[in-house]
């Protein structure tokens, strides 16, 4: 499977690998502004073109792979907690969006499961990508 990432026009972010430009690291895959240059490479695109993204998309994705990983479990018998970051702004504490992270593995446990999945929230500086 070919990834491929796409950014604005003439964006300060052309050429850099997205790896790094996500905190983590190289990965290879470097960030372009024309999908002529890259339209028959990947088989899933990153777009990073609009500069209102939204997570929405991200999130599914992750609530499908909870799904999918905790469906194989028969029993749990560790701690699961959950640990969000956001900016000292953020003002729902915990977020919407770990809340539905933890609905989702508690739903899906229902009997596999007696401890509580604690959410632990940060809320500092200027941490990006609320």
């Amino acid at each position: 499977m070919h990834t491929a990432a796409l950014v604005r026009n003439q964006s300060p972010l052309i050429h850099q690998d997205i790896g790094i430009l996500a905190n983590i690291h190289p990965i290879g895959i470097l960030a372009q502004d024309k999908i002529e240059k890259i339209e028959n490479q990947f088989d899933i695109l990153i777009d990073f073109t609009s500069p209102q993204s939204s997570l929405d998309y991200g999130i599914n994705v992750t609530l499908n792979l909870l799904k999918t990983i905790f469906n194989f479990m028969h029993t749990i018998t560790c701690d699961i907690d959950i640990i969000e970051m956001h900016h000292k702004k953020k003002s729902d504490i915990p977020s919407s969006t770990a809340i539905k992270i933890r609905n989702c593995i508690t739903k899906i446990l229902k009997n596999k499961q007696t401890n509580k999945i604690n959410i632990s929230s940060i809320r500092s500086g200027d941490i990006e990508r609320e």
